[in-house]
């Protein structure tokens, strides 16, 4: 990844991870930074789909999915008291939902490389809910937090469309816009190119000499 890229991930990391919690907050007030409070997850997956995100619009999707490879893990140490079973179902059903928001960010990308400059982030909140909905069965096995699916998928709702909403307004930024993202990127801008009328007034002078010598 080059500075430009890191910085392109970075700035679009924190406008994500502060819309899902403006959008949390909205909500559900001060809720959302307290642990074991469900709307806490506008905090922690807020944070992981704002990694996810930010790693595929910013062209680094190895980026992305070493994050969803990183959270797996690391679940997999929460649960170490739990016993292995436990840990294994854990880490197994928060990589299912991390490559669940892979998929919803690559729908947003691919809106935004079609043109969609505004509004593809009521996209990524129902899409998010849906992932929800399908990782749901997960509960039976303590994979996922035992909370009334109504409650899930309004948080997914919030998370999806808040970590949309703060990366579609930071890429309003000309730098950061979908046009610029492969110069900003490569850290080098691209030299225009002479535009052809400029050649054909330089050669046809040139001409004119040869005939008349």
């Amino acid at each position: 990844m080059t500075a430009g890229g890191f910085v392109a991930f970075l700035v679009r990391f924190v406008a994500g991870w502060a819309g899902a919690l403006l959008f949390g907050g909205m909500v559900f007030g001060r809720a959302v930074f307290q642990a074991g409070n469900p709307a806490f997850r506008c905090m922690m997956i807020g944070g992981l789909c704002a990694a996810i995100f930010a790693g595929t619009r910013s062209s680094n999707k190895r980026t992305a999915l070493a994050v969803i490879a990183g959270y797996g893990s690391w679940q997999f140490v929460l649960a170490r008291e739990a016993g292995v079973q436990l840990q294994l179902t854990s880490s197994a059903s928060q990589i299912a939902l991390g490559l669940g928001i892979f998929l919803v960010a690559l729908i947003y990308d691919a809106l935004a490389v079609e043109g969609w400059r505004v509004g593809k982030f009521l996209v990524a909140g129902p899409a998010l809910a849906g992932v929800y909905l399908a990782l749901s069965p997960l509960k039976f096995f303590g994979g996922l937090p035992h909370s009334p699916l109504q409650v899930d998928i309004a948080l997914a709702f919030l998370i999806g469309n808040g970590v949309a909403f703060g990366i579609e307004m930071a890429e309003l930024y000309p730098a950061l816009s979908p046009e610029d993202r492969a110069e900003l990127e490569e850290g080098e801008p691209a030299e225009p190119s002479e535009e052809p009328e400029a050649l054909e007034e330089e050669a046809s002078p040139q001409a004119g000499r040869e005939v008349s010598s």
